[in-house]
């Protein structure tokens, strides 16, 4: 249930005594009369500027402390050493976790982007999936590119020769 309140700042708003019942006069609110303090409340505001960090680091510092701002920032250094060298060999999809990972901190310089949990996931799976996969991909193609060449090899050493 949600309850909204709003005061224009002219006056005061005190709210005491709230109660909802059933048809059958059973009391669905705990704590009505707030005995108990703010206990069963959750208080929100719509207007967050006063106490919201608006930058991404000092967010992850403020929240993680500073080994969560190293591992982030051990994280994005990974990211980069992998994703520089395959966009200079052409692959596209390093060009597209690398333009999604600056897109997503330039937001962040501005505005928290992990704030919210899901846009964190977002983030941190987005940095450690351009890590990965792009590292993966480039063991596999040396993988390939060693088995051609022992099959050229072999293909050569078998091929009778012309004299």
């Amino acid at each position: 249930m949600k309850l909204s309140l709003y005061n224009s700042g002219e006056g005061r708003v005190d709210v005491d005594a709230l109660s909802l019942k059933t048809p059958e006069g059973r009391e669905l609110v705990d704590n009505g009369e707030f005995e108990a303090g703010a206990e069963r409340w959750l208080f929100l505001t719509d207007q967050d500027l006063a106490w919201h960090i608006h930058e991404q680091f000092v967010e992850t510092y403020f929240a993680q402390g500073a080994l969560g701002l190293l591992a982030t920032a051990v994280l994005l250094i990974a990211a980069v050493v992998v994703l520089v060298p395959a966009i200079r060999a052409g692959r596209r999809e390093a060009a597209a976790f690398a333009g999604a990972l600056a897109g997503f901190l330039s937001v962040g310089l501005l505005g928290s982007t992990v704030d919210a949990p899901r846009t964190a996931m977002l983030f941190y799976l987005g940095a450690l999936s351009a890590a990965l996969l792009v590292r993966g991909a480039d063991g596999k193609r040396r993988r390939r590119k060693k088995r051609r060449l022992v099959a050229n090899e072999d293909a050569e050493s078998v091929a009778p020769t012309a004299s």
